[in-house]
């Protein structure tokens, strides 16, 4: 079994039970005079509008399984006019087989917002080569460390990455993404890439799929320290708040519509799913995924109308409530409420 079918399979097995989302509650608004017929989720993200503020985030690609995958998590956004990740094109930059898995993807998105992945290591030729193969209209930037230093045949230099960000940054023409992947971003990452100046960043913070797990699941001996290593979603929003970052990206745990409206409440522009998009196309079939994703949209402007919010951005000004434990870092980080 190669790699990437490996991940998709531990990735499944994960359950993403609790983590910070559940320490934030938002204050109710009783009479807030909202009709939910007024209620819009469309979001202007990168340049264009969709319909939604949620993203298919990067899972995978390379293999005939990824493929699958791939194809119906395309089928999903081109019909709900959202934008969608795909996995790492690395594999695709070394040889034609791993390439030609992404084909289908592009011919299913058509003209819809499709965004090609790869990692820090790579400088702006790679970049462009990828962005090639499947039509890019953006390019994410992942930044793993931790993840490469547990996988067995991971990279261990991490020498370059912010001059390769920023170079790839002057040089490519369509939007640059950055993004962690799932141990959050720090203030120092946020900040340097504001400085930069991508355009966006997403926190991809602890609380959903593990990777830690994943690749310790690869090994002969697991490394298991650092259980709790990184910053939750929320923490890394929270750590984002001051920076007044334009395009901001909230992943890691999402589980629920309730996840993508706390979200947002906190600064998120865009909010990207990754394990419940994957369980919901390796589960269902494309219908019964339509189906879910109609109850996960209705859902949403429910949400929303009940707090008086009548588009994404309203929602930045519903008062947070935060549990004891929240409360702390936050007065520890001295971050403004």
């Amino acid at each position: 079994m190669s790699r990437k079918d490996d991940h998709i399979k531990e990735a499944l097995k994960q359950q993403s039970t609790t983590n910070d989302f559940d320490r934030v509650r938002l204050m109710p608004n009783a009479l807030n005079e909202c009709s939910l017929n007024s209620v819009s989720l469309k979001t202007q993200f990168l340049g264009r509008t969709f319909d939604a503020p949620i993203m298919i985030n990067a899972m995978t690609g390379g293999t005939a399984q990824a493929e699958l995958i791939n194809e119906k998590l395309a089928t999903i956004a081109s019909s709900y006019n959202i934008p969608m990740a795909v996995g790492s094109l690395s594999g695709a930059l070394k040889n034609d087989a791993s390439a030609k898995t992404y084909d289908s993807v592009r011919s299913i998105m058509n003209n819809a917002f499709l965004i090609g992945n790869l990692g820090a290591e790579h400088g702006i030729k790679n970049v462009e080569r990828a962005r090639k193969k499947i039509d890019a209209n953006a390019m994410q930037i992942h930044l793993n460390p931790l993840q490469e230093l547990i996988m067995p045949e991971g990279d261990t230099n991490f020498k370059g990455y912010i001059n390769n960000i920023r170079d790839i940054h002057a040089k490519l023409d369509i939007p640059l993404i950055v993004k962690e992947v799932g141990f959050g971003l720090d203030p120092h990452a946020l900040k340097t890439l504001k400085e930069i100046g991508v355009d966006g960043i997403d926190v991809s913070g602890r609380g959903g799929t593990d990777f830690k797990r994943i690749e310790n699941a690869r090994r002969d001996i697991p490394f298991n320290d650092l259980n709790n290593y990184g910053l939750s979603t929320v923490e890394s929003l929270l750590e984002a708040r001051p920076l007044n970052i334009q395009t901001l990206i909230a992943s890691g745990g999402v589980r629920s519509p309730y996840d993508v409206i706390k979200a947002l409440s906190l600064g998120a522009t865009m909010v990207g799913l990754s394990g419940w998009f994957l369980k919901l196309v390796h589960n269902e079939s494309v219908d019964s995924a339509f189906k879910q994703m109609d109850v996960f949209f209705d859902e949403l402007r429910r949400i929303m109308c009940a707090l008086g919010a009548t588009k994404p951005t309203d929602l930045r000004q519903v008062e947070k409530i935060y549990d004891a434990e929240l409360y702390n870092y936050i007065q520890q980080r001295q971050i403004k409420k």
